[in-house]
């Protein structure tokens, strides 16, 4: 989400009484309380993303939350906690125990200034397909990631200025090899900061001009164990684009996007590239919506001799309302992980369907089939996943 955005946006929720099937919430003094738990059963023929030794499993995923959102006519507070809890039957070595808090706050201080801020925790476990995943782990180690942002922002007639700082703070835990072995995985514990400054001018209400500077700052707490090599790095991201409001028909982001990160150990090349991003959303008619996503990204990894891969990624996704109490949906993805340094090139594809039956407010009965197809330079690492959930999501 772009700085002035989240700097500017109002910590209400939505107008969920125009949704007949919409969550109302709680209210509580000027606050409302939103409640929430969604029940799945996952069904996968592939695990362990393995090229050779292809697994299926089912599991239970249970997902509960809450919010709280002030009601205030100025400034804003909203909390939220979530979690995930997953019961594998076959290998329970893979279970989800995933937690996330959320602290978020706005405050007006004049009609065109404010200033924002917000804490997270969130705690979840390295996925296997993450390419710096220990070799050999028989379990998922936990991740932590602690963040702090703050930002102001100004109107200046048609021109808005935000400026944003944020930290993140990384900790892997240590994952248990198949010899007995523990890996500590002090390569993977960063700190990483960032500053941004964006710029947004109104040509007029259908069409806006953008512009963004991103600093950022990456420190790691130990080298890699591969190389030897400290992955402590410097980067920059500039943006340009466009926004476009032609009403609820068709809105959206287009914008182009440089980016490169330079590593402070002299034997690590530096990474650098251009893409296109996108965020764009056209309604055809009131019950079909288009939506297109596109972005890029610099991932570091500690694999020997790579400073990390610049990834694009690329969705294009169709919601339509068969009845006001069914909703259907399909969505194609696609992600190229381009690495440096090294000769190495990894490619997800997916493809899915969705699909909801709207039984009353807050109650619904969900579904979704995945398929993936992992393409990779590396021998014998290529692997194809299917994926089926059924399950009911619970909202008040």
């Amino acid at each position: 989400e772009g700085a002035e955005a989240h700097a500017v946006r109002r910590l209400r929720p939505s107008l969920t009484e125009a949704d007949p099937y919409g969550p109302l919430g709680m209210r509580l003094g000027s606050f409302r309380l939103y409640a929430g738990l969604e029940a799945d059963t996952v069904f996968t023929d592939n695990l362990f993303l393995s090229n050779t030794n292809r697994q299926s499993d089912r599991a239970l995923e249970l997902r509960p939350s809450l919010r709280l959102v002030s009601r205030w006519r100025r400034h804003g507070l909203e909390a939220s906690v979530s979690g995930t809890r997953s019961y594998h039957d076959r290998f329970p070595s893979e279970d989800a125990r995933a937690f996330n808090a959320q602290l978020r706050g706005r405050l007006d201080v004049l009609r065109r200034t404010r200033l924002d801020g917000s804490l997270a925790y969130d705690l979840s476990q390295a996925g296997r397909a993450n390419i710096n995943f220990p070799t050999g782990a028989t379990t998922r180690p936990d991740v932590r990631v602690t963040t702090a942002d703050a930002g102001l922002a100004h109107r200046f007639n048609r021109l808005s200025v935000a400026l944003r700082g944020r930290i993140d703070r990384t900790d892997t835990g240590p994952a248990l090899l198949e010899d007995g072995t523990i890996d500590r995985q002090d390569d993977q514990d960063e700190v990483a900061s960032a500053v941004t400054l964006r710029l947004a001018y109104e040509v007029s209400p259908a069409l806006g001009l953008i512009g963004e500077a991103v600093a950022n700052r990456h420190r790691f707490a130990a080298p890699a164990a591969s190389d030897g090599l400290l992955r402590d790095s410097r980067g920059l991201v500039l943006r340009a684009g466009i926004l476009v409001d032609l009403g609820p028909t068709f809105r959206g982001t287009l914008a182009l996007a440089r980016l490169s990160q330079t590593p402070d150990a002299a034997a690590l090349a530096s990474l650098s590239g251009t893409a296109l991003e996108a965020d764009l959303t056209w309604r055809p008619t009131p019950v079909t919506t288009f939506l297109v996503t596109a972005g890029a990204r610099i991932d570091e990894t500690t694999i020997a001799g790579s400073p990390g891969a610049l990834v694009r990624s690329t969705r294009i996704e169709v919601r339509h309302e068969l009845h006001r109490a069914v909703v259907v949906g399909a969505g194609l993805s696609l992600e190229v992980r381009d690495y440096e340094g090294i000769d190495l090139e990894d490619r997800t594809l997916a493809f899915d369907v969705t699909g909801e039956y709207r039984i009353a407010r807050g109650v619904s009965l969900v579904g979704r089939y995945r398929r993936t197809l992992f393409g990779s330079t590396a021998p014998d690492s290529d692997y194809r996943e299917n994926e089926l959930r059924l399950g009911l999501r619970l909202r008040r």
